[in-house]
């Protein structure tokens, strides 16, 4: 179960009126930097944490995330972010299993993105669909894909974008839906609102629309439930 939602990648986003129009600039939309601990649980059992930093420097806004869950699962992830449109321009995603380990490379550009895989020939072109004009990354239970994406589609205001999900090396065509249907976790803040996600995992991306700070991500149907420590 637990490998299933760190590979699925097949899903459809829905955002609610959080991602709506705003004339204030768009890097005022990104989560502010700081170090978020995030508590990743199953069924009300703890399966490990995610520690996700959030900072600015010379090529861009950048967040580091360092994950350990339960079967000597680590992930150690590095993403750079354009500062003004947040469209993320590189991605290395490091997934170990006990001693094994590998390593996976993204970089996206206006026209598309591209994985490599260290130790592999060759590469994966997923260039955009026609129409869609943002990739976005995002992957099962890795926050790094989740931290920044209210601010992202709060700036590009797309209703369709790329999906792409680095470790299964894939690519789907989301879509934002402007009314969704959803269960607020006990956990969450009363004023956050949520971006709804539907397709092999549904989950709910719950964050504060003033200061776009991700405070939990649900995936009810696999009692997935990832939430903000400190």
């Amino acid at each position: 179960m637990l490998l299933s939602l760190i590979v699925a990648a097949a899903v459809n986003v829905a955002a609610n009126g959080g991602t709506g129009n705003s004339s204030a600039p768009p890097t005022s939309f990104s989560a502010p930097a700081g170090t978020y601990t995030y508590a990743v649980q199953q069924g009300g059992n703890d399966l490990g944490t995610a520690t996700v930093s959030i900072g600015r420097s010379d090529v861009g806004l950048s967040v580091h995330e360092s994950q350990s869950l339960q079967g000597s699962l680590n992930y150690t992830i590095d993403e750079i972010f354009d500062t003004t449109t947040l469209d993320p321009k590189a991605y290395t995603g490091a997934y170990a299993r006990g001693t094994t380990a590998t390593t996976v490379r993204v970089a996206v550009d206006g026209a598309g993105a591209t994985v490599t895989i260290d130790g592999t020939s060759g590469t994966a072109p997923f260039p955009n669909p026609p129409g869609i004009k943002h990739a976005y990354i995002i992957e099962g239970t890795l926050m790094s894909g989740y931290v920044l994406l209210p601010a992202e589609l709060h700036v590009s205001k797309v209703t369709q974008f790329s999906l792409i999900s680095p470790r299964s090396v894939a690519q789907v065509v989301a879509n934002v839906d402007l009314h969704p249907v959803t269960t607020r976790p006990a956990s969450v803040p009363a004023a956050d609102v949520a971006l709804s996600v539907t397709g092999k995992m549904n989950f709910d991306v719950w964050y504060d629309p003033t200061t776009m700070v991700v405070h939990a991500v649900s995936a009810p149907g696999q009692q997935l439930l990832i939430t903000l420590k400190k």
